[in-house]
């Protein structure tokens, strides 16, 4: 196992490389997706990585992902390298922990946040309207209340730079057809109480998530699949006693705060990082001793070391 930024396996087609993800087409039904140790923040790939980051993303998918299979099937098929087609072997070590085999889907072109407290966008969008994507709440709210009922804020699907767009729940069936709108929203729903739930029992707050679905051709019938379960942890917390500890995103909560007067967003910023502007935050925005970054690597090596093993349906 070893730090991976970009990957270059000849042995296949690259059909994508996103913010964080490479994608290459193994045969007509399968992809290889690998998970990358890049960071990204405003949409935007800053210029080092975060040794192992991918690993641990990856992990996470993995747990989730069979955590919700009676929810929801989704589209894994192997995440053992030992059973990785023979084609891939020279990039074992690069690949260990990383990188799932999957079937090929068809993603819908709305992604499914579902929010449970008020905060990020959100937040900003209370404080200007009264409402959160449409919903209208009530007046008085503080940033990171949680709301009384989880709600189903979807958004478009941007290219690579791009930001997404929020956009209403009726919008959304507009662009999905009302029956699938409505499986998706269940299903979102349902798995975000099912993995807040779960949290919540050891003192983890998840404020918000988002999930992306897609089709998957099975015999005879089409069912919607998760294509990429990410319960992750930009707005999460824990619980100190009668204190909630909000932990928004460190690298966003740095950029924002680091234009100063003049105006500049956070993506500004992220952009002017990647660019090699240096600064106190350059490069990740973090400033990480060599020992963090080891204690960070460690952790996930032992992630990788635990979490493999097969997940198929």
């Amino acid at each position: 196992m070893r730090i991976t930024t970009k990957t270059e396996i000849s042995a296949y087609p690259l059909l994508s490389r996103g913010k964080v993800r490479d994608i290459y087409d193994i045969d007509d039904k399968t992809l290889l997706i690998v998970t990358t140790d890049r960071m990204s923040a405003f949409d935007v790939i800053m210029d080092k990585p975060i040794p192992y980051k991918g690993v641990i993303l990856n992990q996470i998918t993995l747990f989730w992902m069979d955590k919700f299979k009676d929810i929801i099937p989704n589209h894994l098929v192997e995440s053992d390298v030992d059973r990785f087609p023979a084609a891939l072997a020279p990039w074992k070590d690069e690949l260990e922990g990383r990188a799932v085999l999957v079937r090929k889907a068809k993603p819908l072109p709305v992604e499914c946040i579902v929010r449970g407290y008020i905060s990020g966008s959100g937040w900003k969008d209370y404080q200007k309207t009264g409402t959160l994507c449409g919903y209208q709440l009530p007046a008085g709210m503080r940033e990171s209340d949680k709301l009384e009922t989880a709600l189903f804020t979807p958004s478009t699907k941007a290219e690579l730079g791009q930001h997404d767009q929020n956009i209403s729940p009726d919008e959304a069936s507009r662009l999905l057809g009302e029956d699938v709108a409505r499986k998706v929203r269940e299903t979102t729903l349902a798995i975000y109480e099912a993995g807040r739930a779960y949290a919540a029992s050891r003192g983890i707050i998840v404020a918000d998530t988002k999930f992306e679905f897609g089709f998957v051709a099975c015999p005879g019938v089409h069912i919607i699949r998760t294509v990429v379960a990410v319960h992750h942890g930009d707005r999460t917390a824990r619980r100190r006693g009668d204190k909630i500890d909000l932990r928004i995103d460190l690298l966003q909560r740095m950029l924002q705060n680091d234009h100063g007067e003049d105006g500049r967003t956070g993506g500004d910023v992220a952009r002017a990082r990647a660019d090699g502007v240096r600064g106190r935050h350059a490069g990740t925005g973090v400033a990480l001793g060599r020992g963090e970054h080891d204690a960070l690597g460690q952790h996930a090596i032992e992630a990788g070391r635990t979490g493999g093993g097969q997940l198929a349906c």
